[in-house]
């Protein structure tokens, strides 16, 4: 049991955390898609005329008119996941990533409570088994 206690119970966490790394993703991605950031504020609507815009050159919104921060795609698509032993974060590697931070701040990656709620109903059966096969010594 102390070799549990002794970091094995920390390496079990976030061994499951970083195999479901596409899932946080996922769970980010879909907030934004309702247009909400991690903290649960609204992005807000885009204007009737930049909806217009989007749909002239071949990109309509994917969230409707809610904004979602996915114009060209890339800023999603470089979307990725620090794991550490006491944190997690979602970044992006596009190059637009520091000045969307600056202009709707950090609480654009993360997870809402509900999306925590998600990640934790889907990783949980993962820990307990493998801490179970960790008792057992398989």
């Amino acid at each position: 049991m102390n070799k549990l206690i002794n970091g094995g119970l920390v390496e079990i966490v976030v061994s499951s955390i970083k195999e479901n790394e596409d899932y946080i993703i996922e769970l980010n991605k879909r907030q934004l898609i309702i247009g909400k950031r991690s903290d649960g504020i609204d992005l807000g609507e885009y204007s009737p005329r930049s909806l217009a815009i989007k749909a002239e050159n071949g990109r309509p919104s994917i969230s409707g008119n809610k904004i979602s921060l996915h114009d060209t795609g890339d800023f999603w698509k470089g979307f990725f996941v620090n794991v550490d032993n006491d944190f997690i974060e979602v970044l992006s590697k596009d190059s637009k990533a520091n000045m969307l931070i600056y202009d709707w701040t950090d609480k654009i990656f993360g997870l809402s409570d509900e999306s925590i709620r998600l990640f934790q109903d889907r990783v949980a059966p993962i820990i307990q088994d493998k801490i179970m096969k960790f008792i057992i010594g398989t």
